[in-house]
């Protein structure tokens, strides 16, 4: 059964991002997923794919990237204990989602403050993808910046959901699939990554792609 803190969360998704997620499965996935979880765990999981989310489609929409700054210092003080007001609901989230950690930590969770350190070294890297509007980057750069989203992505979900296990097999996994996962996702919304300025092709294939004769298929 979905909780109101889930319904309240896809209420406040972009129309876009819901779409997306339902047309790939993930809606279903993360309840199936949700239903082996509790108390914390199921909470720390659902503002974790959610409330990061709500944060992208909010920059996505007005370009107002020092939101991650803000994210950060609340995603701090909540796990920090700190007693404060967030500003906004977003906010709220994020705070929340930093006390929620904490208390997994308190619970003897070995994973969770390296969960909390994950998501902030998601943002950094997020904050230098947002400075890349516009540009072409070298394949190597390029090819860097999506396996270290990929990468962090997928260790969030593995710090959470499979706590122990061994670090060698967790880096090997997030790597792997975390690359894979985000080189299929920026391959679905290229046209929608172009329209806000990223463009997830190389100099290298575009100055290719440029060459090759008119109707041909370049991989």
């Amino acid at each position: 059964m979905i909780t109101s803190l889930e319904k309240d969360l896809h209420r406040r998704l972009s129309k876009e991002r819901m779409r997306e997620m339902k047309k790939y499965g993930r809606v279903k996935t993360y309840a199936r997923v949700s239903e082996f979880l509790q108390g914390d765990s199921r909470t720390a999981f659902s503002l974790m794919n959610h409330a990061l989310a709500i944060i992208d489609d909010k920059i996505d929409f007005d370009g107002n990237n020092k939101r991650l700054d803000r994210a950060m210092a609340m995603l701090r003080r909540g796990f920090q204990g700190r007693k404060i007001e967030p500003a906004g609901k977003w906010e709220n989230d994020i705070f929340r989602l930093g006390r929620t950690i904490s208390n997994l930590s308190r619970q003897n969770s070995k994973d969770a403050k390296e969960l909390f350190d994950e998501i902030i070294r998601y943002w950094n890297i997020e904050i230098r993808n947002c400075g890349r509007k516009w540009q072409i980057l070298p394949a190597r750069e390029l090819n860097k910046l999506t396996r270290g989203i990929g990468k962090s992505v997928s260790l969030q979900f593995l710090h959470l959901l499979c706590p122990g296990l061994d670090k060698g097999s967790r880096e090997l996994v997030a790597s792997s699939y975390g690359f894979a996962i985000k080189l299929a996702d920026n391959r679905s919304d290229l046209n929608e990554d172009f329209e806000q300025g990223y463009i997830n092709i190389s100099k290298a294939r575009l100055l290719r792609s440029s060459l090759a004769p008119p109707g041909s298929i370049f991989p």
